[in-house]
């Protein structure tokens, strides 16, 4: 989520620098809108999103682009907000137009240039740069775990490690649920199908939840993320994670089984 939050503020500085030169304009500050230093600035940041996509793709084997259930969904949001955008200025165009108001008022061109705008923004973030953000919180987490498993001093046939328990809800007034991802590591010599139960607890070590994962198959030294049944599959990789609790989880404990591979 934050690195989300990193790249939405970067995105958003080119359109911050050409509204902030538009309000000086309208306040006498000077002559005209100054285009070309937001739109370098856009250019520069586009540039350096496909670099850095480039990188997390190739090194990583992570889509480059958005699967096709996201594309879909990215759509028919924006183009709800599209069409909700629009309803209002034909509302507005024609109670205009009833009581004459000046073009300086409202003007009906002007604000389906700023909608039109306002949706093409959000549509280029949905669809390329908020990924990346996802993409960069996804490979932090997957260093974390390798990290974490190198660190550890167990020495069981199966590991496992908790890399995040994070809100999912920006807000503080809602009532967020928590995403937390688990990775398991297959510490023998030979490939084996492993599932493992995890008792979730919370600060005051209280169980929040006790969930089994999937079985899954991992060849020797093997690290993958827990999936189970609240994995949601159909999303990009990045966007996965192991279970949802109510609470934050600060202490696990878990059991393992494992068999060869039939």
């Amino acid at each position: 989520m934050g690195y989300s939050i990193i790249v939405a503020v970067i995105y958003c500085l080119p359109f911050i620098w050409a509204l902030w030169s538009g309000i000086d304009v309208r306040n006498g500050k000077r002559e005209h809108t100054n285009w070309k230093g937001p739109l370098l600035l856009f250019v520069v940041t586009a540039v350096v999103s496909v670099v850095v996509n480039s990188y997390l793709t190739f090194s990583y084997n992570l889509s480059f682009f958005l699967n096709s259930s996201s594309v879909v969904t990215v759509l028919i949001t924006v183009g709800i907000l599209g069409g909700l955008m629009g309803i209002i200025n034909i509302i507005t165009t024609m109670i205009a137009r009833r009581k004459n108001w000046p073009k300086t008022m409202h003007n009906p061109k002007v604000i389906w240039i700023i909608f039109g705008s306002i949706a093409g923004s959000l549509l280029i973030f949905l669809l390329w740069f908020m990924p990346i953000g996802q993409k960069i919180s996804y490979v932090v987490t997957l260093n974390n775990a390798v990290s974490a498993m190198e660190a550890s001093t167990e020495n069981d046939d199966i590991s496992l490690v908790q890399v995040l328990s994070e809100a999912d809800c920006v807000s503080r007034r809602c009532a967020p649920n928590y995403n937390n991802v688990f990775y398991v590591r297959n510490n023998l010599d030979q490939p084996k199908e492993v599932q493992v139960k995890i008792r979730a607890l919370n600060n005051n070590e209280e169980e929040v939840k006790v969930i089994d994962s999937e079985i899954v198959e991992l060849d020797p030294d093997d690290m993958k993320m827990v999936t189970t049944e609240e994995t949601i599959k159909s999303g990009n990789i990045w966007e996965q994670y192991s279970f949802k609790t109510e609470e934050r989880v600060a202490y696990y404990q878990y059991n393992f089984r494992h068999r060869d591979l039939e």
